[in-house]
């Protein structure tokens, strides 16, 4: 990883879920899809994501919300956390929130992805959230040390370089067409006009929010 584009994972795991804080009319909508009917605001006390909040504001930069979008069963990820995370920023910063989403297929039904990006479109598709990355699991969470997979789905959200495609449901279904399961999505960039609609840059926050630290973030941290 060269200097120009490092990046600092600010914070990896999301335990706990206390209540409700704050509002805003995007909690209202993330209230609603939360399946404790409540949204978590963990990161008011949370170091990490404060400091990711004051960094951005300060450095007028992006904050990219890196992990698995996956149903209840994945023992990685919970899609609660997503949508926690996005309540916070959107009520602690003015800054734009791009996500960088890994479709599972391996402890979910192989085709599940496209239903779930349906379920969550209100909330993904917003003025200031926006996804700009999707990608199978093998690619951006491989346990084998395999670095092909991980530098494909590093340079997906880092340097913008992938498949090409103007929005996260045409990329699923193109996966579809090609035969490819949500496990094995090959690194697609979201584009508007033909370019990246977001890419990782320095001083920008990255949080990636599974429930483990997980392979991506020990690759891309060492």
């Amino acid at each position: 990883m060269d200097s120009e584009h490092h990046f600092c994972i600010l914070a990896f795991i999301l335990h706990w879920r206390p209540k409700v804080l704050e509002s805003c009319p995007l909690c209202e909508i993330c209230r609603h899809h939360s399946r404790d009917g409540e949204v978590s605001f963990l990161i008011f006390q949370n170091p990490a994501f404060l400091q990711a909040a004051t960094q951005v504001t300060k450095n007028k930069s992006d904050i990219h919300l890196i992990g698995l979008l996956s149903d209840k069963s994945s023992p990685h990820a919970d899609n609660d956390h997503i949508l926690s995370l996005l309540s916070f920023f959107v009520n602690k910063t003015d800054r734009n929130i791009y996500l960088h989403l890994f479709t599972d297929g391996r402890d979910s039904p192989q085709f599940a992805a496209a239903r779930i990006l349906e379920k969550y479109k209100i909330i993904f598709d917003r003025k200031r959230i926006k996804i700009a990355t999707i990608m199978g699991r093998f690619y951006a969470m491989d346990r084998k040390k395999t670095w092909d997979r991980t530098e494909t789905a590093y340079k997906a959200m880092v340097l913008g370089q992938g498949i090409e495609v103007e929005s996260a449901s045409e990329a699923v279904n193109q996966a579809y067409n090609r035969g490819e399961s949500d496990e094995f999505i090959q690194p697609t960039v979201i584009v508007k006009n033909k370019k990246p609609i977001a890419t990782i840059k320095d001083k920008d926050a990255v949080i990636f929010f599974n429930l483990r630290s997980d392979y991506l973030a020990r690759h891309n941290t060492r």
